[in-house]
């Protein structure tokens, strides 16, 4: 007998049997503290509480990243230099390649 099959003939037997209006005492109560106890984990949520948490220190690391470099001073020549420096290296790797 197929998955579909049983279910049908399931649901037939279960309307065939005559209606109770008697309630087991607390029915509802037992059934709600079973589904909060059995509680989905959404990982989206997990995520977004990490997130969430992590907002406070990352603020805290960029006022003190700020604070630091206003203390050094201005050293935005140096760092042009450097970046120059560090971008043009493999054009003039290349040029003398295709020279050689």
């Amino acid at each position: 007998m197929k998955d579909w099959q049983l279910e049908e003939t399931i649901i037939r037997a279960a309307r065939k049997l005559p209606e109770d209006g008697n309630v087991p005492y607390r029915f509802e109560r037992r059934i709600m503290a079973r589904l909060q106890a059995e509680r989905i984990v959404d990982p989206l949520a997990l995520w977004a509480r990490g997130l969430w948490r992590a907002v406070l220190p990352c603020l805290a690391l960029m006022i003190m990243v700020g604070i630091w470099s206003q203390a050094m001073g201005d050293r935005s020549d140096l760092l042009a230099n450097d970046l120059e420096l560090t971008l043009m290296q493999p054009l003039e790797e290349l040029e003398f390649e295709l020279f050689e």
